[in-house]
């Protein structure tokens, strides 16, 4: 019935206090509060200083959120990284004061084998209506604790029937890309890079788009968060690369006056942590022709690079191959890094 970890409440326990409180509550005609918390960015924490670091931290934040709980409040760790703090009799107003309150608990360093170590937590808040089940409100605020994550703008909010239908969507979204990958429905559109000097393309931008069957092209805007969240964006990098590569080579066959162009590829920053990215490319770089220096790799801001010391590994690769990267806010190619000498990784 507890965590062995950080002896909490389990998830059993925690629905079996969550039961008996909504009980109360209905009675009562009061609310019960669920706050969801999750800490983030820990899976980098445990890749990068190992689980028995991970674990610590687990400790300390389950200390740090037991001293902000009142004696009838039930605390559980609910799996992973993730908290879940049950109050009774508790409305929206208070919750949200005491999801600052957590917030800023956190402003202090975690202290782990002499490191400090800096983290934030993502709250999602819900309150009970009378038809909801310790399954249901637990839902809610595990969505709106997602919803905290997607935005990044505050550390807490409060769930409501939007939220829902988002993630209904967003469901339904992730099941029609899968769906459609497998049904060849993807599309790519290429963007001119004209030299000045000549007026002709020197190379192009290829853009991947989406001929959904009912709602017409999609831009990548349109599917980018499914892509990512879901982690179908490394399969539609590859699928991209390899049909962007096949496409300039025809176009050098067919058309001589394009005189070696290049072609500028969209590369996820989550794509940068698969280990067989430079093994594809090496392989599609055989398989088509092209000269690895007519490859360009734009890397995309979106989201923070799990293992940068792998991704720099990987660019310098990529760089050694031939390729040329370049950053997705300014289109051009940036020099080495100014943080070491020997460096070819070009983020």
């Amino acid at each position: 019935m507890h965590d062995p970890l950080t002896g909490l409440a389990n998830r059993r326990l925690l629905v079996e206090y969550l039961d008996r409180f909504l009980a109360r509550a209905g009675r009562a005609g009061s609310q019960v509060a669920v706050l969801f918390i999750d800490l983030d960015h820990f899976k980098i924490v445990n890749d990068a200083r190992g689980h028995t670091a991970g674990d610590a931290m687990l400790v300390e934040l389950s200390q740090r959120l037991r001293q902000l709980t009142r004696y009838s409040d039930v605390l559980a760790r609910f799996g992973g990284d993730e908290f879940v703090l049950l109050c009774e009799d508790m409305e929206s107003e208070t919750a949200h004061q005491l999801a600052d309150r957590i917030s800023a608990a956190m402003d202090d360093p975690f202290l782990i084998d002499g490191e400090e170590i800096f983290s934030k937590v993502s709250i999602g808040i819900a309150l009970s209506e009378t038809d909801d089940t310790a399954e249901s409100l637990i839902r809610k605020a595990d969505t709106a604790m997602y919803a905290v994550k997607d935005h990044h703008r505050r550390n807490s909010v409060e769930f409501d029937e939007l939220m829902q239908q988002k993630v209904s969507e967003r469901m339904d979204t992730e099941s029609q890309l899968r769906a459609a990958m497998q049904r060849d429905e993807l599309r790519l559109r290429f963007q001119p890079i004209i030299s000045l000097d000549t007026g002709r393309p020197a190379g192009f931008e290829a853009l991947v788009r989406w001929q959904h069957p009912e709602r017409g092209l999609l831009s990548l805007t349109d599917f980018l968060p499914v892509a990512h969240a879901s982690g179908l964006i490394v399969d539609i990098d590859l699928w991209v690369l390899e049909h962007a590569m096949r496409q300039l080579r025809e176009w050098e066959m067919n058309h001589p006056t394009l005189r070696r162009p290049t072609v500028a590829v969209n590369l996820s920053t989550r794509h940068l942590n698969d280990r067989s990215f430079i093994t594809h490319t090496q392989e599609l770089l055989a398989q088509t022709g092209i000269d690895a220096d007519q490859l360009h790799f734009e890397i995309t801001e979106v989201e923070e690079i799990a293992d940068l010391d792998l991704a720099i590994e990987h660019m310098n690769e990529a760089a050694e191959l031939g390729c040329a990267s370049a950053s997705m806010t300014s289109g051009l190619t940036t020099p080495p890094c100014a943080t070491c000498t020997d460096c070819r990784c070009r983020l």
